[in-house]
């Protein structure tokens, strides 16, 4: 039987952790390092934080809070927000993360998944995927930026496609120069 793990996920715009509903209406809920010690202390076994308007931003999260929450916290965590190449990747995992997670930039660059996964490992890397139902067609299909609501934007991809699309780029399948998962041709 797998264990059963505790992963708090933050949402956080202009440095303060916020809470929505269905990606609206958005509430500040404190500070980021006080609520990520408190997270850790009380037993959570890792955190993920997203940096909700990075993307839709044009930015990449900011980086000295990711810095800060690594000192104050001993348990892994994973960040994620505009980080669209492996240099960006680079620098969130020196200041501390332990994890990345790509959404949005991955929509518009899905090799950026298999890149990612090729320089630091799939274990290092968490593809993000923000969901709604359509009641017109009975789906559920992928949306893009839903950090702003002014900006999100459905995509052509379907929950489950996307998904699979996620999993097997990271194994190395779909790729011409991997005949197997994992194992070159």
């Amino acid at each position: 039987m797998l264990a059963k793990r505790i992963i708090p996920c933050l949402d956080v715009r202009d440095g303060q952790v916020v809470k929505g509903v269905q990606f609206r209406n958005h509430e500040i809920i404190g500070d980021i390092v006080p609520l990520a010690k408190r997270y850790a202390d009380e037993g959570a076994d890792e955190l993920v934080f997203y940096d909700i308007t990075a993307s839709s931003d044009g930015r990449v999260v900011d980086k000295s809070w990711v810095s800060r929450v690594a000192e104050v916290i001993d348990i892994p965590f994973c960040v994620a927000g505009g980080i669209r190449s492996i240099d960006d990747a680079a620098k969130i995992l020196s200041f501390g993360a332990d994890k990345i997670s790509v959404n949005s930039p991955a929509l518009a660059d899905p090799t950026l998944i298999t890149r990612l996964a090729d320089r630091f490992g799939v274990q290092c890397i968490v593809v993000g995927i923000d969901t709604w139902f359509d009641d017109a067609t009975g789906k559920y299909h992928v949306n893009q930026y839903t950090g702003d609501e002014n900006r999100t934007r459905v995509t052509q991809w379907e929950t489950l496609d996307w998904g699979a699309r996620g999993t097997t780029t990271r194994r190395g399948r779909n790729r011409p120069e991997y005949d197997e998962p994992g194992r070159r041709a």
